[in-house]
Order: C-alpha cells, then sequence, then structure tokens
C-alpha cells in the first residue's frame, strides 16, 4: 500500500499528520457543537413554576441549584449555593446565592431586548 512502509503501525510521516489533523478537527467540531446548545451554567431545579392567570404578580418562577458533584455536596451539608430566576408583571429578578456572597440582578421587562434559553435532557435520562 503506499505511504505504509512495513513494520510501521502509522504509515509516513505525512499520513499520520494529514490523520492527526483531522481527527482534531472532528473532535474540536463535536465539542463545540454540543457546547452550543446551552449556554451558561446548567442547573439541577428544586422548583419550576409557571403561573397562567394574566392577574398574578409572579409569573414565572425557577429555583435550583448549580449542577456537579460540589454542588451536590454543599446542597447535603446544607450550604446550599441556590439560584432564584422570577419574572413578575414589571420585572426580571435573578439571585444567585454562593459561598462568598448574593448577587441580585433586577432588571425592568420594557429594558429587555432579548432572551436566550435552552433545555438539555441527557441521553442516560431516556433509560431511567
Amino acid at each position: 500500500m503506499p505511504g505504509f512502509q512495513p513494520g510501521f503501525p502509522f504509515g509516513s510521516s505525512l499520513s499520520t499528520l494529514v490523520w492527526l489533523i483531522a481527527i482534531v478537527i472532528v473532535v474540536v467540531v463535536v465539542w463545540r457543537g454540543r457546547s452550543g446548545f446551552v449556554s451558561g451554567t446548567p442547573i439541577v431545579l428544586s422548583k419550576f413554576r409557571v403561573n397562567e392567570d394574566p392577574a398574578a404578580r409572579t409569573c414565572v418562577e425557577i429555583v435550583g441549584r448549580a449542577s456537579g458533584p460540589i454542588s451536590w455536596i454543599l446542597t447535603a451539608l446544607k450550604l446550599e449555593p441556590e439560584f432564584h430566576l422570577v419574572v413578575t408583571n414589571s420585572e426580571v429578578s435573578i439571585r444567585r446565592g454562593s459561598l462568598s456572597g448574593v448577587l441580585h440582578i433586577y432588571v425592568p421587562l420594557g429594558k429587555i431586548s432579548a432572551v436566550v434559553c435552552g433545555y438539555q435532557r441527557s441521553i442516560l435520562a431516556d433509560f431511567y
């Protein structure tokens, strides 16, 4: 076969370099494509409530914690770094707590120009 030397498992250095570059490109494309689905930190939901009543003050309320083993351990120790997203009829409020403090963000609904949301489900969830 052209490009392969007997007894040398990788072939010529040029064909090895081409294959290595192709593998790196495929890995980067797959990795970037997967990470582009949902931006931000994924959270484990503990409360998700949507109120469809037009007279209600709170329309959407989402409460959760960051995903991962460290956050799970902190939750087990009752040191819950929680994330709260509340949408009212006049503003959006985001509250994120951590060991270093609490961050509050209030945005009036009239000042919001774009929203990016997403949902991702683990492939293992299909089997359980």
